[in-house]
């Protein structure tokens, strides 16, 4: 019944759109915060998490996860496997790394003598989930419940800010094409930054006359900013004045 149970939620975990792990049970290493194993490590896309564990008389099981970061979205249940699922019957918490409780749920509704939370981190560290028996709000092992339990767990990342590029102290160099001897020079956009780290696009805004261009990865009159700066060729026709934007 319990290799049945977890191979269910392993299954309907790595169908469903998210990254997907198991969870160890570790016994006696995850008996407190101080020895207990990081099992759940940052990702950059939602990320879900399973595992059978077993809980015994005076056991508290604590899984480590993280350093998650400011904006990310816990959610952890904990399910008993035995009795009709009223067995054992489960309290969940959220420590921190000092070992002082953040969280707390018993008996929440839907998952019959298990456990349910949510908890958005506010301090980038690293955090660990608990496991106790009823009568236990202090994980300190004072219950006296017994039996196999599910817990699931997923971690959302905070949204990205998806702010705009920086173009503060953007500058072209050089910043004009002179005199018209229809020969190619190389003009470098400098000092374009992104907030979030993103790719930057520069497009010309051509004026008067067209502007040829040459570079590499030229598509539709943009052309990708990997770095700080960008090189590319430029032939004058005419005086052409022209103008760059930076898009994100």
């Amino acid at each position: 019944m319990r290799k049945l149970i977890f191979a269910i939620l392993l299954m309907l975990f790595s169908a469903s759109p998210v990254w997907a792990s198991t969870i160890a049970d570790v016994e006696d290493a995850n008996d407190a915060v101080a020895t207990a194993p990081i099992q759940i490590a940052p990702e950059p896309d939602p990320n879900a998490h399973v595992g059978v564990l077993h809980l015994g008389i005076g056991d508290v099981d604590f899984v480590g996860l993280g350093p998650l970061a400011v904006g990310d979205v816990l959610t952890a249940v904990s399910t008993p496997l035995e009795s009709d699922f009223y067995s054992p019957d489960t309290v969940l918490g959220v420590f921190d790394a000092a070992g002082h409780r953040l969280k707390f749920n018993d008996d929440s509704p839907g998952v019959g003598f298990g456990s349910a939370l949510s908890f958005e981190v506010s301090a980038e560290e690293v955090y660990f989930l608990a496991i106790s028996g009823y009568g236990d709000p202090t994980f300190q092992g004072f219950h006296g419940e017994s039996g196999d339990y599910a817990l699931t767990v997923s971690v959302l990342p905070a949204p990205s800010s998806n702010a705009p590029p920086d173009c503060s102290a953007a500058s072209a160099a050089p910043d004009g094409l002179w005199p018209l001897n229809q020969k190619l020079a190389d003009i470098s956009v400098l000092g374009v930054s992104d907030p979030d780290g993103d790719d930057r696009l520069v497009a010309f805004d051509h004026h008067i006359n067209p502007v040829a261009l040459q570079g590499s990865n030229h598509v539709g009159g943009f052309i990708p900013v990997t770095g700080a700066e960008y090189h590319w060729q430029a032939k004058q026709h005419k005086n052409c004045p022209f103008s760059c934007s930076i898009h994100g």
